[in-house]
C-alpha cells in the first residue's frame, strides 16, 4: 500500500500495483486486491479473519459532555498523490475516486468524524459483472411484459459501503398472568423467557430505511476492519447519533419480548404481569457492501439495491401489470357490481 502526504500532513490511502504502478482495487471474484489495469494481485499480509468486535452500549449512551458533543460532517479537500488533482471528499464520505485519474482514495479520520469507528466491514463478494447480469435479469422478470420500459437501461452501478448498527441484547423475562374461565375460576400461570436477541438499524439516510430493511443483512459474514476491502468503493460514515438508533432498535426489541412473552403464556392479549431486565447491552458498527442505482420510470424516480454479498435485489420499481389483467379485474368489479344490483333490485 502508498501513502501520499496531501496538505497539513494528512494522509490518503491508495494501493498499487507493483507491476504497472496503476491503482488497485478490491476484486470480488478473486478477494484480493488487484490492479485495475493489468489484474495483477497485490502482495498485502494476511488479512484477519476473525469476526467483527462489538463495544458496550452504556459508555457511549451515557450523559457525558462527549456524548452530547455536535458534530458537524465536514467537507474535505486533499490533492490526489497520483496526479495531484483536488479530490473533494463531500461531507460524511471517507473513500472516493479522484475525477481526474480514477484512483480509489480513503482518507484517515479527522477530528469532525463521529466517534465511533467501524468495528467491522462485510467484503464484497459479487462483482460488478455478476451484478450487472443479476440486474438484467431480475429487470426482465420485472418489467419484461412492459414494451416500454423492457429495454430501459438503470444508470450505472455505484460500489458503496453504508453503515449499519447492528444491536444485541441479553433479555430475562419473567411474567405471571391471571385468567378467568366462564365459571368463573381464576388460574394463575408464570413463566419467564431468556435469550440473546438483535436489531439492525441503517447507520445514515442516504437510502431510504425501508429499502435497506428489505435487504438481508448478513451480520454473521462481518468480519474485523481491514481498509483493502474499501479500495474501488465509495465510503460513507454513519450520521446523527447512536442515541436515535439505539431508541429505534430498543423500541423493536422491546415489542420482540412482548410478543414472545404473550406465546410462552397463550394468549393473545397483554400479559399482566412483567419483569423484564436487560443486560450485555452491545453494538456493531459496520461496513456493509451494496451497489446503487436509479431509473426514471414513468416520470418518477426510483432507486435499486444490490446486496454486494449476496446478491439480493431490493427496489422502490414497481411490477408492471399487462393490460389484459386490468381489463379482467375491471370486468370482474362490473360483474360484481351488476351481481349486487340485482339482488338489490330483485
Amino acid at each position: 500500500m502508498s501513502t501520499a502526504t496531501a496538505n497539513g500532513g494528512t494522509d490518503l490511502y491508495s494501493y498499487r500495483c507493483e507491476s504497472c504502478g496503476g491503482s488497485a482495487i478490491w476484486r470480488p471474484a478473486k478477494q484480493q486486491v488487484a490492479c485495475r489495469s493489468c489484474d495483477t494481485v497485490v502482495p498485502l499480509p494476511p488479512a484477519d479473519q476473525t469476526r467483527a468486535t462489538s463495544f458496550f452500549l452504556v459508555p457511549y449512551l451515557r450523559d457525558s459532555p462527549e456524548n452530547r458533543r455536535n458534530r458537524v460532517p465536514l467537507r474535505v479537500e486533499r490533492p490526489c498523490p497520483t496526479c495531484s488533482h483536488m479530490v473533494v471528499f463531500e461531507s460524511g464520505l471517507e473513500g472516493t475516486t479522484c475525477p481526474a485519474c480514477l484512483t480509489p482514495l480513503l482518507r484517515p479520520p479527522i477530528d469532525g468524524d463521529m466517534p465511533i469507528r467501524p468495528t467491522g466491514v462485510v467484503p464484497f463478494r459479487v462483482d460488478q459483472v455478476d451484478a450487472h447480469e443479476r440486474l438484467r435479469a431480475w429487470w426482465r422478470e420485472r418489467r419484461g411484459s412492459d414494451r416500454r420500459t423492457r429495454h430501459l437501461q438503470p444508470a450505472p452501478l455505484v460500489a458503496r459501503y453504508l453503515p449499519v448498527w447492528q444491536f444485541s441484547v441479553r433479555v430475562h423475562c419473567p411474567w405471571r398472568h391471571t385468567s378467568t374461565d366462564s365459571d368463573g375460576k381464576e388460574t394463575v400461570t408464570s413463566g419467564e423467557i431468556r435469550g440473546d436477541y438483535g436489531e439492525r438499524e441503517p447507520g445514515n439516510h442516504s437510502l431510504p430505511a425501508e429499502l435497506l430493511q428489505s435487504v438481508a443483512f448478513p451480520f454473521e459474514a462481518a468480519i474485523a476492519y481491514d481498509r483493502r476491502y474499501l479500495a474501488g468503493a465509495i465510503v460513507e460514515q454513519y450520521d446523527g447519533d447512536i442515541f436515535r438508533a439505539w431508541d429505534a432498535a430498543r423500541w423493536r426489541l422491546d415489542d420482540l419480548v412482548q410478543r414472545l412473552v404473550r406465546k410462552d403464556a397463550g394468549v393473545f392479549g397483554d400479559v399482566e404481569e412483567t419483569w423484564p431486565s436487560w443486560t450485555q447491552e452491545k453494538g456493531w458498527l459496520i461496513l456493509a457492501p451494496f451497489y446503487t442505482t436509479e431509473v426514471t420510470l414513468d416520470g418518477g424516480h426510483h432507486q435499486i439495491v444490490i446486496d454486494g454479498y449476496g446478491g439480493q435485489i431490493a427496489s422502490t420499481v414497481p411490477p408492471h401489470v399487462p393490460r389484459g389483467v386490468w381489463l379482467v379485474l375491471l370486468a370482474m368489479l362490473a360483474g360484481f357490481v351488476w351481481f349486487i344490483w340485482w339482488l338489490v333490485a330483485g
